[in-house]
């Protein structure tokens, strides 16, 4: 492994530590939101519908950007994740 390449894994790997640091930080508020401010069925369905969609373009994103490297979720045209035997 040359020493880009090990630049490039660290710098990945930073970033998507980064990124799940805001999306936890993200799903803190949403779930404090839901507890503190929805009332009502209607508003609180509503609610829940937008943050389900939130949600699954969340998913959409890391699908098809290759970050997800597991068979199940692997797009046919992501590389992926590659520290061996590039």
């Amino acid at each position: 492994m040359t020493i880009i390449n090990f630049i490039n894994f660290v710098v990945q790997r930073v970033a998507w530590t980064v990124v799940v640091l805001v999306i936890m930080l993200y799903g803190y508020m949403l779930l404090d939101f839901f507890l503190s401010e929805v009332k009502g069925l209607l508003f609180g369905f509503l609610v829940f519908l937008g943050a389900a969609a939130w949600i699954s373009f969340i998913a959409f994103l890391l699908k098809h950007s290759g970050a997800i490297s597991s068979i199940l979720v692997r797009s046919p045209n992501s590389e992926g994740f590659s520290i061996a035997g590039d």
